[in-house]
């Protein structure tokens, strides 16, 4: 019996090269037709994986073929609440220069310091 591969399958693998700078293989997925905006389970993209993995490269790359740079996960954490949670200022700043929000921090600005303290 022959294994039927499904649509999803190119989703997954650009997620997966995503999150492993692997730049031939997300290229190829795209090529492929592969939406940069496709999510896994949690709602993450490709641009989510690639931020928090610290993939410069993929992440202009998706940024270029149109990925959302505000996508939310299923967290309501943005790929720049990703980028910024691991400390890739570089990505940041290339996030905040298409437009990346942040829902993360806004939300930190308005909790009281008392609060943040015991947490």
């Amino acid at each position: 019996m022959q294994v039927q591969k499904t649509d999803s399958d190119g989703k997954y693998r650009l997620l997966y090269c995503s999150s492993k700078g692997n730049k031939c293989g997300v290229m190829q997925e795209l090529d492929k037709g592969v939406e940069p905006n496709a999510e896994n389970y949690d709602k993450r993209t490709a641009l989510h994986l690639a931020a928090c993995e610290g993939c410069t490269e993929i992440v202009i790359l998706l940024l270029e073929k149109g990925a959302d740079v505000n996508s939310i996960d299923r967290w309501g954490r943005t790929p720049l609440s990703d980028a910024r949670g691991m400390g890739h200022t570089e990505i940041c700043k290339i996030l905040e220069a298409y437009g990346g929000n942040d829902p993360v921090i806004h939300f930190l600005k308005h909790v009281p310091l008392n609060f943040r303290e015991k947490v």
